[in-house]
């Protein structure tokens, strides 16, 4: 716009010039106008910034940029980007005065008097045709990634996060315990100790039902490996199964359904029958048309699943996305709290509680039923399971909430520039524009012509855009749940978009052109 504001200037810069005056007055005054342009937008960048960039660091997942929290506008920020925008102004506002200053006064005038081809329209046609294609190429990313985001944020966890609040809790080692030692503490205290705070907690006024279990999905560990089968000598290739430890109403408190058999109960306790209930992926991989119930598993969460007793299978359920909402459903072994051989599996737990409310609501009233029992533990990770599911789609919506930032100004400046060159156009054209009107020109045709020329830049910029997505967006294919770098419709979306912005951009140039005067312009003829 700098560009075209200067090339409608070429004839004052040429009477200038013709009056005597020099390259160095002359790049001043361009030079002043660019400048000022630039103070003013620099501020308003500056003060946009600070509110927008608190709102992106929000956006960034714990954990996911280290030391982030430090990272603010400080002055060597303020002073890089301030360089960028005065050096950029100052080289575009000073384009204009230089090719005046380099012509000389009598080809500058007859530059300005010219009626035949737009003086540096070229290049600005040029300038805008590689803001669209840039435009282009950030919308098909924005387009990939937010259908990406879209269909990630629908995929069922396989549990109903709403109104469940979780607290962590971590039981103390043995005294003068030390590894591997450990790992072999007797587990019976502290199942103990764990229904003890499920029976405290089930008392608590608007919780529904309780639980406990030592893996969460969606959380920061899993454990996972083989496992025996009764009856089994060929193996499904890689097939290995996470390995989960619950306590009875879990399945009912997270929400997951049971497909068949039954749900642990108080009777499988540690002292009775062992017992294990599969996720429906296992089984079906296990028993493929068969029923799986009364088979006979060993879990191996012990160690060797050849020294362990045999579990029968009492109930199938429904698949959980273990691990991230990304990652197809991992074949889950899940076993009784009670009935873990050794003391790590059930030192570490999440409790679970469904919740009539709000859940937030309730982590005081948990905490302190906790501490009751032991007021020194401490309770950590205490959020409801929904703020987890939303952890798990931090990482997608904040590349979504970027390129979708980058495309949005990308298209705002492609839009601009449009304008711009149309506005420049239109200007140098109110002669031709006047006399074709006095000849019987319609309004409707002179809308055409310049909406033609805006099309034009736009459909080559497209073009190149286009192109230059396909191989650029090449590098997103990791970042993209159940969406192609090819697809489609991001690709139609981008399209859509800058053809609706060039519209757009062009409609109050053409409304300009359809008032020029045909009497002005055949008397400046």
């Amino acid at each position: 716009m700098l560009l075209a504001r200067g090339e409608t200037r070429r004839e004052d810069a040429a009477v200038r010039v013709a009056l005597g005056a020099s390259r160095g007055q002359l790049a001043r005054s361009f030079l002043c106008e660019s400048l000022l342009l630039a103070v003013a937008g620099g501020g308003c960048g500056a003060l946009l910034a600070s509110w927008a960039g608190p709102l992106l660091l929000s956006l960034v997942p714990e954990g996911m940029l280290p030391r982030l929290q430090e990272a603010h506008m400080d002055a060597a920020v303020l002073a890089f980007s301030g360089a960028i925008s005065l050096l950029v102004s100052a080289a575009v506002g000073l384009l204009p005065a230089l090719r005046a200053g380099r012509a000389g006064a009598a080809a500058a005038l007859r530059s300005a008097s010219s009626r035949g081809g737009i003086p540096g329209f070229g290049s600005l046609r040029a300038l805008v045709a590689a803001e669209v294609a840039l435009s282009v190429a950030l919308l098909v990313g924005s387009a990939l990634l937010l259908r990406s985001f879209v269909r990630l944020a629908s995929v069922d966890p396989g549990f109903v996060a709403a109104h469940v609040l979780t607290l962590n809790v971590s039981l103390p080692e043995p005294g003068g315990c030390e590894p591997p030692a450990c790992l072999a503490a007797r587990p019976e205290p502290m199942v103990a100790f764990h229904q003890a705070v499920l029976e405290r907690l089930r008392r608590l006024p608007g919780v529904d039902s309780t639980a406990a279990v030592n893996w969460l999905p969606l959380g920061d560990n899993l454990l996972g490996g083989d496992f025996a089968v009764e009856g089994r000598t060929a193996w499904p290739a890689g097939l290995v199964a996470t390995k989960t430890s619950v306590t009875p109403h879990y399945f009912r408190t997270m929400g997951i359904r049971l497909l068949r058999g039954r749900t642990f109960s108080d009777a499988d306790s540690g002292t009775a029958p062992g017992v294990a209930i599969v996720s429906q992926s296992l089984a079906g991989r296990l028993w493929p048309g068969e029923d799986g119930l009364g088979r006979h598993v060993k879990i191996g969460i012990g160690g060797d699943p050849a020294h362990e007793p045999w579990r029968t299978v009492v109930g199938v359920v429904a698949d959980v996305r273990q691990e991230t909402l990304a990652s197809e459903p991992a074949p889950t072994l899940y076993s009784p709290l009670a009935q873990a051989p050794l003391g790590f599996l059930v030192s570490e737990v999440t409790y679970v509680l469904r919740t009539a409310g709000d859940p937030a609501a309730m982590a005081g009233a948990a905490t302190r039923e906790i501490h009751g029992l032991d007021p020194a533990l401490p309770v950590t990770r205490v959020r409801p399971l929904d703020a987890l599911v939303s952890v798990s789609l931090a990482a997608p919506r904040l590349r979504a909430a970027l390129f979708g930032t980058f495309a949005c100004l990308g298209l705002g400046l492609a839009g601009a520039g449009i304008f711009g060159q149309l506005a420049y156009s239109v200007s140098r054209r109110s002669r031709e524009i006047g006399l074709r009107m006095a000849l019987g020109a319609a309004p409707a045709t002179v809308v055409s012509l310049v909406v033609r020329q805006a099309l034009a830049t736009t459909l080559i910029g497209l073009v190149v855009g286009l192109c230059t997505a396909v191989l650029l967006v090449r590098t997103l294919g990791g970042f993209l749940y159940r969406v192609t770098p090819g697809d489609p419709l991001a690709y139609a979306v981008a399209a859509l978009a800058l053809l609706a912005v060039a519209l757009l951009a062009s409609w109050a140039p053409a409304r300009r052109a359809t008032r020029v005067d045909p009497v002005e312009a055949l008397r400046s003829e």
